[in-house]
């Protein structure tokens, strides 16, 4: 036992820091719960959007990648939904969705590629357009020089 303004003993230091771990744990937990959630509502807008958007044909056949549009959505309803009913170790073991969290990632690096690749189309087909006139234009100027030089031969 120390007395009043005698410094603490080796253990004593120890078990202060064993107070204060476990305090900032369950603060870095609840910080990463509300980060979660947070995210997991966000994905749920980017479905309720995209719903809004593109329409139920979107997450039907014909479709393009509409299987991964409904896997999607299932991996971010069931999370959303598990994030709110399961408390404790069952919540931990749900922890395992965050796998498919993951799929997002995919999701959005697809999502970038394909506005990238939507972009470069939209400038190849605005370059073949300006190519075809610079094509027409050349040729109405080869029948302009022919005809002068014609013109030139008669004379």
């Amino acid at each position: 036992m120390t007395s009043y303004g005698a410094l603490p003993t080796h253990s004593q230091q120890q078990e202060q820091q064993e107070e204060k771990a476990p305090w900032r744990e369950r603060l870095a937990f609840e910080v990463a719960e509300v980060v979660s959630v947070i995210i997991c509502v966000v994905f749920l807008l980017e479905i309720i959007l995209s719903l809004i958007a593109f329409g139920p044909k979107y997450y039907l056949p014909g479709w393009p990648h509409w299987k991964l549009h409904v896997f999607d959505a299932t991996v971010v309803i069931t999370t959303f939904i598990l994030e709110f009913i399961l408390k404790g170790k069952e919540r931990e073991v749900a922890g395992l969705l965050i796998v498919f969290r993951l799929w997002r990632i995919v999701k959005v690096i697809e999502a970038v590629i394909l506005s990238i690749s939507y972009t470069h189309e939209e400038e190849l087909d605005r370059l073949k357009e300006s190519y075809a006139k610079l094509e027409d234009k050349l040729k109405i100027e080869q029948q302009k020089n022919t005809e002068l030089q014609q013109q030139l031969q008669q004379q």
